[in-house]
């Protein structure tokens, strides 16, 4: 059975928080991005 801590994991985040972390969010989706069509080339 599930202890009643599991469900207090809740955090409320706020702009400043998320704002530094869209741009490298969106360099690491590109590099992603990258390596999956790269490996589609090499089938």
């Amino acid at each position: 059975m599930r202890q009643t801590g599991d469900y207090d994991d809740l955090y409320n985040i706020s702009e400043e928080d998320i704002e530094p972390l869209i741009e490298p969010a969106k360099l690491y989706i590109q590099e992603i991005e990258k390596l999956i069509l790269s490996k589609k080339l090499l089938m």
